[in-house]
């Protein structure tokens, strides 16, 4: 192991560092559980109330689905459990297909346009 000022200097930095973001996640984690605590205090639905017919699945809703080619939910939104560099890469992409989409469809209201016009002519 270095045993140079600088790499002593370093080690001692990480420790300090290791301490302060220790704290931090601690108190991440904390506020973390007091939500999940609290969401299950509002979610308990006694059973007997609850109507569920397990063979039925026409009946099931299914809500925040996922969409294939965005990973947007229905509510427009990207889910929590994706990172940020996940969600622009995704919105590059969706700008891109956009983008694209648009040309298309330029391009065939043009064609529609000169198809209209040289039958016009022809008369």
């Amino acid at each position: 192991m270095a045993k140079s000022i600088r790499s002593k200097r370093m080690r001692k930095l990480r420790a300090f560092k290791r301490i302060r973001y220790g704290e931090k996640e601690l108190a991440r984690l904390k506020n973390m559980l007091e939500k999940v605590e609290a969401e299950k205090k509002n979610n308990i639905v006694d059973v007997n109330q609850k109507d569920c017919n397990v063979g039925d699945a026409s009946q099931m809703k299914i809500d925040n689905v996922n969409n294939c080619s965005n990973q947007k939910m229905k509510i427009s939104k990207y889910p929590s459990w994706l990172c940020q560099y996940k969600i622009k890469k995704l919105a590059k992409q969706d700008k891109k297909r956009k983008r694209k989409e648009m040309k298309r469809l330029k391009k065939e209201k043009k064609v529609k346009l000169n198809k209209k016009k040289s039958r016009g002519k022809k008369k």
